[in-house]
């Protein structure tokens, strides 16, 4: 998804081709001709749902607006669509989820999340590949602070997102890679954070 900025500038572009006035647009908008002055100018948060309905009066693709490489028809429209952050190399200092390891957004079907939050992580490296998990590849991680024993999850260790099976060992974890290349690592709990549970694997294209 792109960033507000960036929609906005598309936005302003696509008007003024069209030869739309910003208040001809206000108007058919039902909204004040500041509230599209707002959007022009980056203001406010462009969700899927004006996204949808500038994409549909411009008679354009939704990717015109989110920058997604595979786009949605605008006619199946499901208001419960939510944006899922995805998170790529992780910035030392930061919180997983702080915009500066965000390198974009998948849709995803609210229904789908059953309320949780969740969010993808671009897999880097082969530790995982044991378990079908390959470079490359978007994981779908539900957020929560713990897993079950066995169970694979996101990591967050010295200001890096890792994958790893997770095992408890008293007050210590046991991060165990899905390839023989890697060995066990043994930590203090209170050394990791555990940002979340993989769900899902998409593939990357090749």
């Amino acid at each position: 998804m792109l960033e507000n900025k960036d929609i906005a500038k598309l936005l302003r572009k696509i008007r003024e081709e069209r030869g739309v006035q910003a208040q001809q647009l206000a108007k058919d908008f039902n909204v004040s001709k500041s509230t599209v002055t707002t959007w022009e100018n980056g203001e406010r948060n462009f969700d899927l749902q004006l996204i949808f309905k500038l994409s549909k009066y411009f008679n354009v693709p939704i990717s015109y607006f989110t920058g997604e490489s595979k786009d949605i028809d605008i006619n199946s429209y499901d208001p419960n669509v939510v944006r899922v952050p995805i998170i790529g190399e992780v910035k030392a200092g930061y919180n997983l989820l702080a915009e500066q390891n965000i390198i974009g957004y998948s849709l995803v079907s609210k229904n789908d999340l059953n309320g949780a939050d969740y969010f993808y992580l671009n897999v880097s490296g082969d530790s995982m590949t044991g378990a079908d998990i390959h470079e490359g590849d978007l994981v779908l991680v539900r957020v929560q602070p713990a897993v079950d024993d066995g169970q694979i999850a996101v990591v967050l260790i010295d200001n890096e997102a890792t994958i790893k099976r997770v095992f408890y060992k008293g007050d210590q974890v046991i991060l165990q890679s899905e390839n023989p290349k890697y060995p066990p690592r043994l930590v203090n709990f209170e050394d990791i954070k555990i940002q979340g549970l993989v769900k899902e694997i998409k593939r990357k294209v090749k």
